[in-house]
């Protein structure tokens, strides 16, 4: 899959709903139409992004509140706990990726 495509796939599908609220003049009804004309042609021309996007969405609505709140807070936790650690000390092109990720499972899923 491209994934630069399939970025720009889901920005444009949120400016989408986004901005669907806003619809009371031509110019915003041109403009929506003229996205939603260019995610017609992605779709048509590559199934695979509109299939996983709709995977996605279908996994982000599973999650209650609560557990994207509680993933969040553990994402940010990881993050101030590895950023300073994550390369190792003379040896710059090594890391402790690997290690840090399954650190955050635990921390996010429990042992």
């Amino acid at each position: 899959m491209n994934h630069p495509l399939y970025e720009w796939y889901c920005s444009t599908k949120a400016l989408i709903k986004d901005v669907e609220e806003f619809r009371d003049n031509e110019d915003t009804d041109e403009m929506t139409k003229e996205w939603e004309d260019a995610v017609e042609v992605i779709e048509a021309s590559h199934p695979e992004i509109k299939a996983h996007y709709e995977r996605q969405q279908a996994i982000k609505q599973s999650f209650s509140p609560e557990q994207v709140d509680h993933i969040c807070y553990q994402i940010g936790e990881w993050y101030l706990r590895y950023k300073e650690k994550m390369w190792i000390k003379d040896k710059p092109n090594q890391h402790i990726l690997g290690v840090a990720k399954e650190k955050l499972k635990k921390m996010i899923c429990g042992d």
